[in-house]
């Protein structure tokens, strides 16, 4: 099995419309991002906001910041044992 990793280079993050990358700005939905976690009776409300490079802003959980990584053409876990269950996820 051959993993490649895709890079994009992003300049920004909007809040609004519906999922695209165009002009190196990843457009993000908010509706659709609070869905999964949502499903889960733990939580009762998500709220969501970007800290950009420069922003006078204080992250809590290191963990809350993660580089964004996702399998391009395979199904199954994006972040196997953080988003899912524990999968082997390459060789």
């Amino acid at each position: 099995m051959r993993l490649d990793l895709g890079l994009f280079c992003i300049r920004d993050v909007q809040l609004a419309g519906e999922p695209a990358v165009r002009n190196h700005v990843r457009r993000v939905n908010c509706d659709e991002l609070r869905k999964l976690p949502l499903q889960d009776v733990r939580f009762c409300s998500i709220a969501i906001e970007l800290a950009r490079p420069g922003e006078k802003c204080r992250i809590i959980q290191v963990a809350g910041v993660i580089e964004p990584r996702a399998k391009t053409g395979e199904v199954g876990e994006d972040i196997p044992g953080v988003v899912g269950a524990p999968l082997v996820a390459g060789q």
